[in-house]
């Protein structure tokens, strides 16, 4: 992985996305109704949607693999009493402080994480054992694998996903969606000039301005539409019965 070395990982790629405001707040309107109650987070990055969940949380855990960023969030949430940092992949931390997750969780989260994962269903499996009964699990994923161009590679995508992939890694995992849907119709067609065409590593500058422009167009446009295919899938998630 380019972007992980020696358990840190470049918190530039990550920090960027604070300017996409406007974007962030589409998104937990779209699944803001889903997070209640504990919730755990895996692949907590900087803390860029855990700030945005915390209020909707009674205890928000946050669980992060790269020591650099965990500092990040260690830091950012330090005086905050009901979030928890820990540092580690889940099933690390899970087996290193069980009480911890004894209690089990109301909601798990994990957005744009699940495609850095080479086992993905392993850790849906472990996150199927620490939702209780009535349990969520919500997953934000870049969909599309003809999307997948030279920024997916720089930030370590292993793959993206369709929604007959990710149906079938939540299946595997013993969970059963409750709703799996596209987010972001247009946000393909910039993803696939910078990544596929421009073969850029990176989105450039103009976070703010595109934030501030285009993502309201973007928010208008999925509404109208649905979308029928889009730059990311949502996922909402129980356990099998």
């Amino acid at each position: 992985m380019s972007g992980l070395v020696n358990g840190s990982y470049d918190a530039q790629t990550l920090e960027a996305s604070e300017d996409f405001v406007k974007y962030y707040e589409w998104l937990l309107r779209r699944i803001g109704g889903e997070i209640r109650g504990r919730t755990l987070e895996v692949g907590s990055g900087t803390g860029t949607m855990s700030d945005r969940i915390e209020h909707l949380c009674s205890e928000l855990v946050l669980v992060e693999p790269a020591a650099n960023l965990c500092a990040i969030l260690e830091d950012r949430f330090a005086d905050h009493e009901r979030v928890v940092v820990r540092q580690g992949t889940l099933e690390s931390v899970v087996d290193g402080e069980p009480d911890l997750f004894d209690a089990k969780f109301d909601t798990v989260v994990s957005f744009n994480v699940l495609e850095h994962i080479e086992d993905d269903v392993a850790t849906l499996q472990t996150v199927r054992h620490l939702l209780r009964p009535d349990g969520r699990l919500v997953l934000f994923v870049p969909s599309l694998p003809f999307l997948y161009g030279t920024v997916d590679a720089q930030v370590d995508h292993i793959r993206r996903y369709t929604r007959r992939s990710l149906r079938a890694a939540v299946a595997s995992a013993g969970l059963e969606l409750d709703r799996i849907e596209y987010f972001d119709f247009l946000g393909m067609v910039p993803w696939f000039i910078v990544g596929r065409v421009l073969r850029r590593t990176t989105s450039g500058g103009g976070a703010g301005i595109y934030d501030r422009v285009v993502v309201p167009i973007c928010r208008s446009f999925d509404r109208l539409i649905g979308p029928p295919i889009g730059k990311n899938l949502i996922a909402v998630a129980r356990p099998a019965r």
